[in-house]
């Protein structure tokens, strides 16, 4: 659906609590929170030039989609782009998931009128990237936190709310 603001509005969790405003998925079609299948969203905010991102988060997000998705975890991506917005194109970014073997939905956070700050992010006043939220199945945010985790409290923090 296209929205009058000019952007297409393809939500996650829209009719409950947290919700990411995307201009398009990649990996999957839209996805949502309340399948019944599905007990927990682990969301990974990210920017693909954000060292953080390439370097630690995405690589334990991957490991733990091995561990938690079979437990009813769904790993959802959203690239919140908040600089060099040219350098990070959809061309770009699938690219770039492709390398790095990322193979779970991911969102890419929508701007409005060109805006700096995407959407979503600026919805959820994100600090940046990477951030981590867990959002439970009828949308409420569990757990957000920003920067990086260490392995043990990353599954820890799953693990609690499962």
């Amino acid at each position: 659906m296209t929205t009058s603001e000019g952007f297409s509005k393809e939500s996650v969790g829209e009719r409950s609590g947290f919700a990411i405003v995307a201009s398009e998925w990649i990996n999957s079609p839209p996805v949502r929170f309340d399948h019944s299948n599905v007990q927990l969203n682990l969301i990974m905010v990210f920017q693909m030039l954000c060292p953080a991102c390439v370097l630690h988060s995405i690589p334990q997000v991957k490991k733990a989609q091995q561990v938690f998705s079979r437990n009813g975890v769904q790993f959802i991506g959203l690239h919140s782009v908040f600089e060099h917005h040219n350098s990070m194109t959809s061309e770009h970014l699938r690219v770039f998931l492709h390398e790095f073997g990322v193979d779970f939905p991911v969102a890419v956070d929508a701007r409005k009128d060109n805006a700096r700050i995407p959407i979503t992010m600026e919805r959820y006043q994100f600090r940046g990237t990477p951030t981590t939220l867990i959002v439970s199945q009828s949308g409420e945010i569990l757990e957000h936190h920003f920067g990086i985790q260490g392995d043990m409290e990353f599954a820890a923090n799953i693990q609690k709310h499962l």
